[in-house]
């Protein structure tokens, strides 16, 4: 039995990038439940939510003395602190729950304390309210369901996400553009104010160029993996991101969007399948989208090229308190 030790879990290192990544695909490639994160979903974090900065107060690794990696632990900043834990799948494999449970309460503790050093920095000291950290669980991860449970957690009753794949192996259809539109990868960071804008279009604004270059330039992102649509003004009328893991041999797509000037003119399908030719030519067997169950035009487009539900991720909260 491995005993959970405090003193091996450290911050991320810039050096650590390449090793994470292995790590976190071998867990992808894992047949358990609980292995719900891509390498993608590192870099994207990374890059996207953190845009580069301080990465070593949000990611934590626990590191054997012989440079094993045993655990992730990323912290998730929001009006909510979330976190995950993604565990070696022979730790889980072992039937003793002992280190996931000490794991779960670091990665808890960290989480809460740094929702607090935030608080403190934008509220006044006195501020006592209650709050809570959460994290998501895949319905069927009987084993930390059962942790979460005897920690204090309970699941939150809004629609939770899918986690979808498609095999690779199956055809993949050629869906042609609209007259005019045409696709094909971002050229560099020179284009980083149309992306920006198309990102925008889709989502609630909250890009620049100047914020998506430190997209581009975070390490780990690949500026030609995402591909675009171009519209015949010249604009972006809808973009995706694919991801690869040579490890577990799937493609992730994280984030899929259309600007609402173009939408409901097949270009995300369209796109998706072009993504999907690209993966397949890399080497990939499985595509992977995850989407939140109420996403009243996710749910329709998604499973019209092919994907099907694999697992169902509900989120779970724990109250906490300020108080002494």
């Amino acid at each position: 039995m491995i005993v959970f030790d405090t003193e091996k879990m450290r911050p991320y290192r810039a050096a650590d990038l390449d090793r994470l990544l292995r790590f976190v695909g071998e867990c992808n490639r894992a047949p358990d439940a609980g292995a719900i994160r891509h390498p993608g979903d590192v870099i994207h974090f990374m890059s996207n939510s953190l845009r580069g900065r301080d990465l070593e107060r949000h990611i934590f690794l626990y590191e054997e003395s012989d440079g094993l990696l045993r655990a992730l632990v990323m912290l998730y900043p929001g009006a909510t602190w979330y976190y995950d834990l993604l565990l070696d799948p022979d730790l889980r494999s072992a039937g003793d729950d002992a280190f996931e449970v000490a794991a779960l309460a670091w990665a808890e503790s960290a989480a809460w304390t740094a929702s607090q050093v935030a608080r403190s920095a934008t509220e006044s000291a006195e501020n006592t309210e209650d709050s809570a950290i959460g994290l998501d669980l895949t319905m069927g991860d009987t084993v930390r369901h059962s942790i979460l449970e005897r920690l204090g957690y309970q699941p939150v009753t809004t629609p939770g996400m899918l986690y979808t794949t498609r095999s690779l192996r199956d055809p993949i259809p050629d869906k042609p553009l609209p007259d005019g539109f045409s696709m094909r990868p971002v050229a560099g960071e020179q284009e980083a104010g149309l992306v920006a804008e198309v990102h925008n279009g889709a989502f609630r604004p909250k890009w620049d160029a100047e914020q998506y270059l430190a997209v581009m330039r975070t390490p780990g992102f690949q500026i030609d993996h995402e591909l675009v649509v171009v519209a015949p003004d010249g604009r972006f009328a809808a973009f995706v991101i694919i991801w690869l893991d040579p490890i577990s041999r799937t493609g992730l797509f994280e984030p899929v969007g259309c600007h609402r000037d173009f939408q409901r003119r097949g270009l995300t399908s369209a796109l998706m399948y072009e993504g999907m030719r690209r993966m397949r030519a890399a080497g990939m067997e499985t595509a992977i989208v995850c989407y939140n169950a109420d996403n009243v035009a996710g749910v329709p487009l998604y499973r019209s090229v092919g994907f099907q539900v694999r697992y169902e991720i509900t989120e779970y909260r724990k109250p906490m308190t300020t108080r002494a």
